[in-house]
């Protein structure tokens, strides 16, 4: 979660976010003092990155799936942790809000991408992952920009990580067709994606439609 100045308002509407931020506060007991939050932050960013190499070895040895699966849950939790440290230890920063949503943004492209070029995505759905989280984020920003808040998606980031999870899993013990539909045949990666995608897309519109409307009423009163 990208870490923010505690004058910005966050709105966090997804059930998954708000528990992970919880679980990012009640971990930072056990954080050592001498880590700070930019070093939790690449930590987890080599968990992002080590995810996505997982899912394209899965094509050639199945087994890197349950690995990809741990370093997607490894990510989202230490992507929860840097802020909770930065926050409740008066660690924050703008640098670290940068590196936090810089390597949140190459992560969310690079997981959905590993995942396009493996086995387990015959009909490529898993592009528009890489597409729609870093227009979430964009969207994010200008929402901090202009309405001094902080937005986050109905269908945040720990659900799509929870997704990516059950997927892997769900793929490691039945990585055949799961659903045909005329000439498409859909595996359980395709599958999520035919399904969250619409969802992240039409939550976007949704968002940036409400961010619209918020700037026309800022300039009629």
């Amino acid at each position: 979660m990208t870490e923010v100045q505690d004058s910005k308002e966050k709105i966090i509407p997804s059930f998954l976010d708000r528990l992970l931020i919880e679980l990012g506060d009640a971990l930072v007991p056990l954080v050592p003092q001498g880590i700070t939050p930019n070093q939790i932050t690449l930590i987890g960013f080599g968990c992002g990155i080590g995810a996505a190499l997982s899912f394209y070895l899965a094509s050639f040895q199945k087994a890197w799936l349950l690995a990809a699966a741990v370093l997607v849950a490894l990510h989202i939790i230490l992507d929860c942790l840097d802020g909770s440290v930065a926050r409740l230890r008066h660690q924050t920063s703008k640098s670290g809000a940068f590196l936090d949503l810089f390597c949140d943004c190459i992560t969310f492209i690079l997981i959905p991408l590993g995942l396009y070029f493996s086995a387990y995505s015959p009909l490529h759905l898993a592009i528009f992952g890489a597409i729609a989280y870093p227009m979430h984020s964009l969207l994010i920003l200008q929402w901090a920009h202009f309405r001094n808040k902080v937005v986050f998606p109905r269908f945040g980031p720990a659900d799509v990580h929870f997704g990516y999870v059950i997927g892997a899993i769900l793929t490691f013990f039945h990585e055949g067709t799961i659903l045909s539909f005329g000439n498409y045949a859909f595996g359980w990666v395709d599958l999520i994606f035919a399904i969250t995608m619409p969802l992240i897309t039409l939550d976007l519109f949704v968002s940036a439609f409400n961010l619209y409307r918020e700037l026309q009423a800022t300039q009629q009163s």
